[in-house]
């Protein structure tokens, strides 16, 4: 017998293609971790720079539309390239501006994590799950946000995979994998060896998902469905008062 390896492993030929789960949460991790990194950077420099009497003074000039009161001295234009390095400054045919562009980066970085923490996105921390909510609707969300980043149509899993996935989510795997099964998002086979989408959606999924009825397209089903019963044979109905039998015949 060969050694098992990892589904993600790329040293292994397997019918399961490798999950871009792993390698595509990293990089943008990564990539969030370097952005607020560079911002915070940023701004401890503009900070420092706002400390510095010189540099403070020569900003202040620059901001006040007066720049022509700047020194032509060595100390004043070393200042203002100091801004340039940090960004908040920009040349433009031999004058200094605020740079807009940091200013826009700055506001829409903000805005994006913002965003990122509404919805389900406020039980994560990057891929991480910090905690299940509490609320069964809510749960739900999650559930259906992990199975969507997890197990694809098509795919067939065995347990070690799913749960190499899960653990990229949470460290409690099997909890994770006993709410997706327990919500019916995902099919486990009566052995318990695979977990695949399910082929029918669970009752409240399709009712969240359906389209909305067309009142052009009820209506006829309604009337059928009216005149069948209004077709129906009309058998006799029995009544029983103070234990004695009563047969009323059903007229049309």
């Amino acid at each position: 017998m060969g050694r098992e390896h990892s589904p993600w492993s790329s040293a292994v030929q397997r019918t399961t293609p490798p999950h871009p789960l792993g390698s595509m949460w990293a990089k943008a991790v990564r990539r969030r971790r370097r952005m607020r990194m560079s911002q915070g950077n940023k701004w401890i420099e503009i900070a420092a720079g706002l400390k510095n009497q010189a540099m403070r003074t020569a900003l202040g000039l620059v901001l006040a539309g007066a720049q022509e009161q700047l020194s032509d001295s060595a100390q004043s234009r070393k200042d203002l390239q100091r801004w340039a390095k940090i960004g908040l400054l920009t040349s433009h045919e031999g004058r200094w501006q605020l740079n807009d562009e940091l200013l826009e980066e700055t506001l829409a970085a903000a805005a994006a994590s913002s965003t990122q923490r509404a919805g389900v996105m406020r039980y994560f921390t990057g891929p991480r799950l910090n905690a299940l909510p509490a609320r069964p609707a809510d749960r739900l969300e999650v559930m259906l946000h992990i199975r969507d980043h997890v197990l694809f149509t098509g795919e067939s899993l065995r347990e070690d995979q799913l749960n190499e996935r899960l653990r990229v989510i949470h460290e409690d795997v099997a909890l994770l994998r006993r709410y997706l099964v327990d919500h019916e998002l995902v099919h486990r086979d009566l052995d318990g060896s695979r977990y695949r989408l399910p082929a029918k959606l669970s009752v409240r999924l399709r009712r969240r998902s359906a389209p909305p009825l067309d009142p052009k397209q009820v209506a006829p089903a309604m009337e059928r469905c009216a005149d069948s019963f209004r077709n129906l044979p009309r058998e006799p109905t029995v009544h029983r008062w103070r234990g004695k039998r009563y047969c009323r015949t059903a007229g049309p």
